[in-house]
């Protein structure tokens, strides 16, 4: 993680300004560093899996913007980062939809206590609401 230097390309995805560092080794950077990262920057961290390797891309303090191109090519939302607790948006729910997927994880940058809604989440593309009866 500490060498990955000006590596990026910046780029503009729906008005949103992004950051992507692509062709990362596995291991390089991992789903728990982007919390650390986001703590570190203030910026949301997204990562990628694909044939090409990891893509890390950094967008703005309350959002990622994704290029279509890795939907495309089948890469895996591995995770994302949040600035405060991991409750995933319905935005979250939808990438991974268009992923196709159906899971990936929220990642807090805020690490309190032993409070569960500031740890590593996984979240599904359709809420769960089978324990809200009383």
């Amino acid at each position: 993680m500490n060498n990955l230097g000006k590596r990026g390309k910046s780029k503009i995805i729906n008005g949103v300004s992004i950051i992507i560092l692509s062709g990362l080794k596995k291991g390089e950077v991992k789903v728990k560093d982007l919390g650390k990262l986001q703590s570190a920057t203030g910026h949301e961290y997204t990562l990628l899996r694909g044939k090409e390797g990891r893509v890390l891309i950094r967008g703005t303090p309350n959002q990622v913007g994704i290029p279509y191109e890795y939907v495309q090519n089948k890469y895996i939302l591995c995770g994302h980062s949040h600035h405060d607790d991991t409750s995933p948006s319905q935005t979250d729910r939808n990438a991974l939809s268009a992923f196709d997927q159906e899971y990936s994880v929220v990642v807090s940058a805020c690490r309190k206590s032993d409070d569960p809604k500031y740890k590593t989440r996984r979240f599904e593309q359709i809420e769960d609401w089978s324990g809200w009866l009383p």
